[in-house]
């Protein structure tokens, strides 16, 4: 089993012992566990070389638990564990805004057992009698609930592509690269997708026969096959290789930009056998890349040959945003040099956190200056470009974790934060635009604070801070993150309209991690980004410039 898969199972188990009402440290203890598992290294080595608890928060207990899951496949503390507890319980956490420990309340104060039970207690106010809850509470609870009922469960696109390539790795034993496609919210690369969405092109008896042979739970529906196996629904059409170009087109989506190509002359009849690229030309129009296929005037642009040419994960010249192990990182500075090197980058910066941030290990002074001395001699025996840089808090008042003549020190400085997330929008506001005023500040880190599936944006004023960033020439991150993806499509379009450049990062804290950098560059396509809108697609020298002025 690979870390993902494990990782998962540990996630299950936190979530698992808070629905039986134990302690939930316990069950926070596994969550952090898996989060860390999935960052690491490949398990394999891991085990191999006997280096499990030198992870952060696994200790002998939970090294021996991992080790037996890999080799059972499964946990038998999970199987005893889903015993215990409702069946449709654990559902009630696909509502962003229940944790577990809240559905454990429901469960226990009122009996509410599934997402039919939860409407009924909402409805009939009963609600309110669990301790901790108020009508704020009761807010966030109704818009997660109607989330949920119109768009069903949510998935991560990162944990999306990690499925696709293993139903892709299946899939390639009976057919060839090119007749299998994704289609789809997968395909478009939104940041949260319902299902996997892939077309292949052959006939729906050589297609049942494939799925039946390689997967264990498969539906046949009319007109495609569910396959079953997996959290995450994967949904397999057919159709005929004449029609290809067409389906694929159909099947990519969205619904408004579809509408919008038949308007502009777009039918099944007119089109066989040709390749999306043809289908485009036939309309007369620029070929439209899948992320801009939202029906936000991309029509009217390819028809004037307008549209961006979009950045590609190939562009990204180096990571402006790494953390290593002094502070939350699980990668060495040495490993992390070393696998951007191995990438291709032109230069990395390290950017430990500050010394506020007591829970990620946060750096002072003289830490950081012994980081320092630690780049300068590793620099020594690499071309890549090492930047000493720092990921600042900005506190409360919005005033930075240390002064600015320290900051000005680094090469690179990263403004982020971390703490004090609910306060009023006017205070939130001010705070990062407090951050970008100062002079020593070169990058405003995850602007909006989300978290995906866990925490909502800050109350902020994310107009006013593009804004701001652009009187001051300040850089905004789409942070790659696959939890975060911040910022938001909308708001880095926006950016761009406004003149602002961003950085695309992937506040790495391990050497796999790096890799999450085609994440962001999704967030960036999906926000009509070029490669000239993005400092880390600059050569060095210019990076320099800018980083220096």
């Amino acid at each position: 089993m690979d870390n993902i898969e494990v990782s998962t199972i540990l996630k299950d188990i936190g979530i698992y012992i808070q629905l039986t009402g134990e302690n939930p440290y316990k069950g926070k203890s596994y969550i952090k566990a898996a989060r860390t598992l999935a960052r690491a290294n490949p398990l394999s080595e891991i085990i191999a070389k006997n280096q499990l608890t030198d992870l952060p928060g696994i200790g002998d207990r939970l090294a021996k638990e991992i080790i037996d899951i890999t080799e059972r496949g499964e946990s038998t503390k999970l199987i005893k564990l889903k015993k215990e507890v409702p069946s449709g319980l654990k559902a009630l956490t696909y509502v962003t805004a229940i944790t577990p420990g809240m559905a454990y309340k429901l469960y226990h104060n009122l009996e509410v057992e599934n997402i039919r039970d939860l409407l009924e207690v909402i409805e009939s106010r009963k609600i309110y009698k669990v301790e901790g809850v108020g009508d704020s509470t009761v807010k966030k609870i109704r818009q997660s609930l109607e989330d949920y009922i119109l768009k069903g469960r949510q998935f991560l696109l990162s944990d999306g592509k990690i499925l696709y390539n293993k139903v892709m790795f299946k899939l390639q034993f009976s057919f060839n690269n090119d007749a299998i496609n994704s289609v789809g919210d997968f395909r478009r690369n939104l940041k949260l997708i319902s299902k996997i969405e892939i077309l292949v092109t052959c006939t729906k008896n050589v297609l049942e026969k494939a799925l039946r042979e390689s997967f264990n739970d498969v539906s046949a529906k009319e007109k495609y096959f569910e396959i079953n196996d997996y959290e995450i629904p994967v949904v397999i059409y057919y159709c005929q290789g004449k029609d290809t170009g067409y389906n694929l087109l159909i099947k990519t989506g969205n619904v408004r930009h579809v509408e919008e190509l038949k308007v502009a002359g777009l039918s099944k009849a007119k089109v066989e056998k040709m390749n999306e690229q043809e289908i485009y030309e036939s309309l007369s129009m620029q070929f439209v890349p899948p992320e801009l296929r939202e029906g936000k005037k991309e029509v009217s642009l390819a028809k004037d040959f307008k549209l961006p040419k979009l950045v590609r994960v190939e562009d990204i010249k180096g990571d402006l945003h790494v953390h290593t192990n002094f502070s939350d990182g699980l990668g060495s500075l040495e490993e992390m040099v070393g696998k951007a090197n191995m990438i291709g980058y032109d230069y990395l910066a390290i950017t430990d956190h500050s010394k506020s941030l007591k829970i990620a290990g946060g750096l002072n002074k003289d830490k950081f200056y012994k980081q320092f001395k630690e780049i300068e001699n590793i620099q020594k025996d690499t071309d890549i470009l090492i930047l000493k840089g720092i990921e600042v808090d900005v506190l409360k008042d919005g005033s930075l974790d240390f002064d600015e003549d320290f900051l000005k020190e680094f090469d690179l400085v990263v403004a982020s934060i971390h703490s004090n997330f609910k306060m009023p929008k006017e205070h939130m506001t001010n705070r990062l635009i407090s951050a970008i005023r100062n002079p020593a500040v070169h990058i405003i880190g995850h602007p909006s604070g989300r978290l995906l599936l866990k925490r909502e944006p800050y109350n902020i004023d994310l107009k006013a801070v593009i804004e701001e960033a652009s009187s001051y020439n300040k850089a905004i991150e789409i942070n790659s993150s696959p939890y975060r993806l911040d910022l938001d499509e909308e708001w880095v379009r926006f950016a761009k309209q406004s003149g602002v450049k961003i950085s695309v990062n992937t506040d790495s804290h391990s050497i796999e991690e790096l890799y999450n950098i085609d994440l962001g560059v999704s967030v960036a396509k999906r926000g009509w980004l070029e490669r000239k809108d993005i400092i880390n697609c600059w050569k060095k020298e210019k990076l320099l410039g800018y980083l220096r002025r």
